[in-house]
């Protein structure tokens, strides 16, 4: 009985150190993916800016306007 009780205990130990070693790595993808997404959204307001003043427009005004008229449609 001791001895399973060890081995008990070391499975234990071992699934500990895996979860956390997984948490560590999804951790760091996770700030990885925030990184990424902080330069997507720089990107976007970059696009959304060069096409503003290329076209003269306002893209969020013009999108509204799109959906008002398929919802009348």
């Amino acid at each position: 009985m001791n001895e399973s009780h060890k081995t008990i205990l070391e499975i234990h130990c071992d699934l500990q150190i895996s979860m956390t070693n997984a948490n560590e790595i999804l951790k760091k993808d996770i700030e990885e993916l925030r990184a990424d997404k902080e330069i997507k959204d720089e990107q976007i307001k970059m696009l959304y800016a060069v096409i503003e003043n290329c076209l003269g427009i306002n893209v969020h005004a013009v999108f509204d306007e799109i959906e008002i008229q398929r919802a009348e449609a």
